[in-house]
């Protein structure tokens, strides 16, 4: 199950998920959310008594052992230690290239009939080739990105592991129908099982923000407020972000080595990207 931590942009969680119950019988995820719930009211207590409740919580979540990947209490961060801008210094996990090939082997035609050709890196355009254009693939080895344009340009599409006997096959859940692929790539950085990103409601890693290390299939069934994203930090892996839920609409492909894993703008999730429309997000498979 997906679990989105949402937080303000201060730092303080919104919405924790996945707590189980306290040492004082209390559901873990009920105190949190009365604490959330005192802190948005119009009658808070004052702020010495709210201090005594949240240390209280984090005494409590200590005690049964409630930790996150980095260390500290899940769902919460202390006051007094603010988000870091990220940067690439804080990245926890490089790209790390696979010591495996990447294969993809390509048709001009469909159904795997036609000119054949194999590759083992990047196609910055298949009339070089001698394609005017691929119409059905098979990805024997490796994640790859395939372009609707030659130079790695236009709709992008995430080709992974198995077989694309035609255009449908890559592009029948998109916004619309590309029956062309003119370049392409592997993803190298393409880690399923060590996948971090961290979404931001605005540009430039401002706004409310959220952490993910699963699918998502549905952005606002998870809780965030909003149809759209407006940066992204990819912390180790590879995603792939889908304008609609169920994984249907634009592809934008983001990576941890490129751009150093920091996409401040719409601008730069691809040459296609005209909106920042988001709702399910997913990791590659390797």
């Amino acid at each position: 199950m997906p679990r989105l931590q949402t937080c303000g942009a201060g730092g303080q969680s919104l919405c924790p998920v996945g707590w189980g119950s306290g040492s004082c019988g209390v559901p873990a995820h009920q105190l949190l959310c009365s604490i959330a719930f005192v802190l948005h009211s119009p009658s808070s207590p004052p702020c010495a008594e709210l201090e005594v409740s949240v240390m209280l919580f984090w005494a409590l979540s200590l005690s049964r052992g409630y930790k996150n990947p980095a260390g500290g209490l899940l769902g919460m961060s202390p006051p007094q230690a603010p988000a870091p801008h990220p940067s690439r210094a804080t990245m926890t996990h490089r790209c790390r290239r696979s010591s495996g090939l990447w294969k993809i082997v390509v048709w001009d035609e469909a159904f795997f009939q036609g000119k054949k050709h194999e590759f083992t890196s990047d196609c910055y355009s298949t009339p070089e080739h001698g394609f005017s254009t691929v119409r059905s693939c098979k990805i024997e080895s490796g994640a790859w990105a395939g372009f609707e344009h030659c130079g790695f340009q236009g709709q992008q599409f995430v080709l992974e592991r198995g077989e694309y006997p035609c255009w449908e096959a890559w592009s029948g859940s998109n916004a619309y129908h590309v029956e062309r692929l003119c370049s392409f790539r592997p993803i190298a950085c393409a880690d399923h099982g060590r996948s971090r990103l961290m979404i931001f409601e605005q540009e430039n890693f401002q706004g409310r923000r959220g952490e993910l290390s699963d699918d998502c299939p549905s952005l606002p069934a998870l809780g965030w407020g909003s149809n759209a994203v407006g940066s992204f930090l990819v912390r180790s892996g590879a995603w792939v972000c889908s304008q609609y839920p169920g994984y249907r609409g634009f592809q934008y492909l983001l990576e941890s080595d490129s751009h150093g894993g920091e996409y401040k703008h719409v601008r730069e999730w691809g040459s296609h990207a005209q909106t920042g429309q988001v709702q399910s997000i997913r990791r590659v498979q390797q």
